[in-house]
């Protein structure tokens, strides 16, 4: 089983990539391989859970007046 270790910069690209996702109101869920591949359950139900949880309109689309 390998181990994926991510580099500084790759870690900072992640966290700019996010930041620019959520700034559109896109939720990021985040899951590793192993746990994808061994709970795979539990992704699902997590991603369901945050899927009920969101808002129907993206905030960027509320400030902006759309809806």
């Amino acid at each position: 089983m390998a181990i994926h270790i991510f580099s500084e910069a790759a870690q900072q690209y992640d966290v700019e990539r996010t930041a620019y996702l959520e700034s559109f109101g896109i939720r990021v869920l985040r899951f590793t391989n192993i746990d994808v591949v061994e709970n795979i359950q539990v992704v699902v139900h997590s991603i369901i859970a945050a899927a009920r949880m969101t808002t129907p309109f993206p905030p960027s689309l509320v400030r902006r007046g759309e809806f």
